[in-house]
């Protein structure tokens, strides 16, 4: 369940980053989408955590999953720059459009894949989104801890 932490260290790191190296050019936008990429994260881990009381689920299959979305979601390389699927494959992942929008707060003259209201839109539809899921999963889960109990910790 490594997922959730690493996603917030990486967005303090990005954070100290640009504070230190950087102008942010939009202090607003630079909060709202810092903001949401650590609100989405949250979201993200709570539906593993709740996900892993029902299901055995390997710890390193989830941490590759972690990475992975966040090298060919748009977070550690700007959609631009990623190749033709892995453009298509961002775009389904709800980390981009928070990330593109933190570029374009602090990167003079950076041009985002999609327009910023378009990303706006996205990354707003993503994050309730996300947080519907959220809402079912717990349900779904919480409903079979009444039923069956919870899983025990470890093996035997």
């Amino acid at each position: 369940m490594l997922g959730s932490p690493l996603i917030w260290l990486m967005a303090s790191f990005i954070y100290i980053v640009i504070v230190v190296v950087t102008t942010i050019l939009n202090p607003g936008l630079l909060a709202l989408s810092l903001t949401v990429i650590l609100l989405q994260s949250t979201i993200y881990g709570l539906i593993l955590a709740y996900a892993s009381m029902v299901t055995e689920a390997p710890a390193p299959l989830l941490d590759f999953l972690n990475f992975f979305l966040f090298v060919a979601g748009g977070i550690a390389v700007p959609i631009q720059r990623l190749p033709g699927m892995l453009k298509a494959l961002a775009l389904l992942t709800p980390y981009s459009y928070p990330a593109e929008l933190l570029r374009l707060s602090v990167v003079a003259g950076y041009r985002t894949y999609l327009p910023p209201a378009l990303d706006a839109l996205a990354m707003t539809l993503y994050t309730t989104g996300l947080f519907l899921l959220l809402l079912i999963v717990r349900g779904r889960v919480q409903e079979k801890a009444r039923r069956e109990g919870v899983r025990g910790i470890g093996r035997m």
